[in-house]
């Protein structure tokens, strides 16, 4: 899975767990950047009152500067409908926690329609107002998002998410699905946003920084989580984006981060599901460095790290000149394919190690 592929498969992965249970069905962050794009004025403001009319809620929503569309609207109070049927709107019923959230400040995102603006939500599905826009602290930006005013419109969006992520009073798993999105911005503010987190004095902000430096291919941060992953392991909704930033997203070939990974997921001390991820993106990285690594886990007692194993020398070997019909025959990657013959594809690739590990070794 190539990097652009892997961020909604994060969001989407962590959203598969989510259901709001207030509001009764799965729900799941919008594309962040095609809500850039796509939005007419995106504006940092403040929602200052609400009011329903049929299946449409019309929100004052006071700006205060603009990020993106007429300028001239900073200062004002505009008028923005809210279509209610896309936001937990229940025929009959009305609109579930229909209020003004206890933090109606942030980057909200709007389209020009007939009679007015149209708020296009950043949460997809049956969602409270408060999950329509991306909380910020009121007030101007500190210079860690500071952005210039030529700026791009993908970097003055991250810069303004990525402040209100960091400064968000309510962390949620609404909040750690919506991060991983940030990536698709390719923006120094993200990365700055993650630094920042990864030095938290806060266990679960910190995993969330790390693993986005970590998608990033950051060594460093890929050194602490192992080194932190015992006591990581006790904040399952942030170790679970951990372990996808690091199967799904890590690729550095150097060395000390094959090194690291290997190590990691040869380790019987280390957590079972953090060895796992660490085993899968040694076989995605297909480095001979990796191998040694791979070779010790075709005979580690948990099978699914024999299964990692047998997939990475599938993808390595199969990978090079030196290919032959008998590799290609023992190609096999998951758990499916792996276990309807899994002693024939351990008892193959043993003997591969064994005929060519040494040259590959050197």
């Amino acid at each position: 899975m190539n990097k652009c592929a892997l961020i909604p498969a994060l969001a989407l992965a962590l959203a598969a767990i989510t259901v709001a249970p207030a509001f009764g069905g799965l729900s799941a962050p919008a594309s962040l950047l095609d809500l850039a794009y796509s939005s007419d004025l995106i504006v940092s403001g403040s929602a200052d009152g609400i009011a329903q009319s049929g299946s449409v809620a019309v929100i004052a929503l006071t700006v205060n500067r603009v990020v993106k569309g007429d300028p001239t609207v900073a200062g004002t109070t505009i008028s923005v409908n809210w279509e209610l049927r896309l936001g937990g709107f229940v025929p009959g019923v009305g609109h579930v926690n229909f209020s003004l959230p206890a933090n109606p400040n942030g980057l909200w995102f709007l389209r020009g329609a007939p009679g007015g603006w149209l708020l296009a939500s950043v949460w997809n599905g049956e969602a409270p107002l408060a999950w329509t826009f991306i909380p910020q602290p009121a007030g101007p930006l500190p210079p860690a998002y500071a952005y210039a005013s030529d700026a791009t419109v993908a970097d003055k969006v991250a810069a303004e998410a990525s402040f209100g992520m960091e400064n968000a009073a309510i962390r949620d798993l609404r909040m750690e699905q919506m991060e991983p999105l940030l990536d698709t911005f390719h923006s120094t503010y993200v990365q700055t946003l993650y630094q920042r987190l990864s030095v938290s004095d806060s266990a679960p902000r910190q995993i969330e920084g790390l693993a986005g430096l970590i998608r990033a291919g950051s060594p460093p941060a890929l050194a602490t989580a192992v080194k932190s992953a015992a006591l990581f392991a006790g904040y399952p909704v942030e170790y679970g984006l951990l372990l996808l930033s690091i199967s799904g997203g890590f690729r550095a070939a150097d060395p000390a981060s094959v090194a690291a990974l290997g190590q990691a997921a040869v380790s019987p001390d280390m957590e079972q599901p953090f060895r796992v991820a660490c085993a899968h993106a040694l076989g995605a990285i297909r480095s001979a460095a990796a191998l040694p690594y791979l070779a010790t886990l075709l005979d580690d007692p948990d099978d699914t790290l024999r299964i990692e194993a047998i997939g990475g020398f599938s993808a390595f070997a199969n990978g090079l000149p030196m290919r032959t019909e008998e590799t290609i025959a023992h190609f096999a990657m998951g758990r499916q394919a792996i276990s309807r013959n899994e002693a024939g594809y351990l008892a193959f690739w043993k003997g591969w190690w064994s005929r060519y590990g040494a040259d590959l070794s050197h």
